[in-house]
């Protein structure tokens, strides 16, 4: 009788233990798949911005979310597993080296209608980017 409470205890611990939360590869998964997708987001919302002065505040937050995205892809990376991690680590150096050249281009604009040009082809450029670097990335 107790070898048969034993085993439904021990039976119970591991059933517990199996359903109780996610791996910490599932985790990173989702962080780095939730980033990608914001990363979409925030691209979006640079492709669709108006050409006027208050666009360039948006556009910075925008910018700002995205770096904060491939950082979390990056703080995700070592949990990561199979395929997926492999594409989220070229996805990520792809589209960062394009952002970091986007931006560059936006921090040096001088004048006005020199910074609304920019965030124009930012946008848009973005846009392919994330389109060529996450294409392949299945979360």
């Amino acid at each position: 009788m107790r070898l048969l409470a034993l085993i439904c205890l021990c039976s119970i611990a591991l059933v517990a233990t199996a359903c109780g939360g996610d791996s910490s590869a599932e985790k990173a998964k989702t962080q780095a798949c939730d980033a990608r997708a914001d990363i979409q987001k925030q691209v979006d919302t640079l492709k669709g911005l108006p050409l006027a002065a208050g666009s360039i505040d948006t556009a910075k937050t925008a910018v700002t979310a995205i770096q904060t995205d491939l950082q979390q892809i990056d703080d995700a990376g070592p949990d990561l597993k199979g395929e997926l991690k492999g594409q989220l680590e070229q996805a990520n150096t792809t589209f960062k080296a394009t952002l970091q050249t986007i931006a560059d281009k936006v921090d040096t604009s001088s004048s006005l209608p020199d910074i609304t040009a920019a965030l124009t082809t930012a946008g848009t450029d973005l846009q392919a980017a994330y389109q060529s670097a996450f294409a392949n990335v299945k979360c």
